[in-house]
């Protein structure tokens, strides 16, 4: 299940915003979290018409011991005569929860490393 919505400007389509819903649901399957995401992005044209697009994106966490995840991306383009040239660039930290690789003797701990 999902919603997006498409705001575009009408002077000559100089800027763009989208926002999109997800929420995706396993029904108890292959033991994942039913999970949302939430996108936002945009792109502007500059006078030259050269795209400069961002966008955000968090998703919850669909596997137990994972945390939610934020996302930022950014990218531009060029069109040289028949060929089109795209750049993006996607940033995130994902960290998990897991059991002691090396355990010390004598520790008592019950918890879970922090692993990023």
């Amino acid at each position: 299940m999902g919603i997006a919505i498409s705001l575009i400007s009408d002077k000559e389509n100089m800027m763009s915003i989208d926002f999109e819903f997800n929420q995706i649901n396993y029904n108890d399957q292959l033991n994942l979290n039913n999970y949302k995401q939430y996108k936002f992005g945009f792109e502007y044209l500059t006078q030259m018409g050269t795209p400069i697009r961002g966008g955000l994106m968090y998703r919850t966490a669909y596997i137990p011991i994972m945390t939610p995840v934020s996302m930022f991306t950014f990218g531009t383009g060029k069109t040289i005569g028949n060929m089109v040239i795209d750049a993006a660039v996607t940033y995130y930290v994902q960290s998990f929860s897991y059991p002691d690789l090396f355990p010390v003797e004598g520790d008592i701990r019950t918890d879970y490393d922090l692993v990023r």
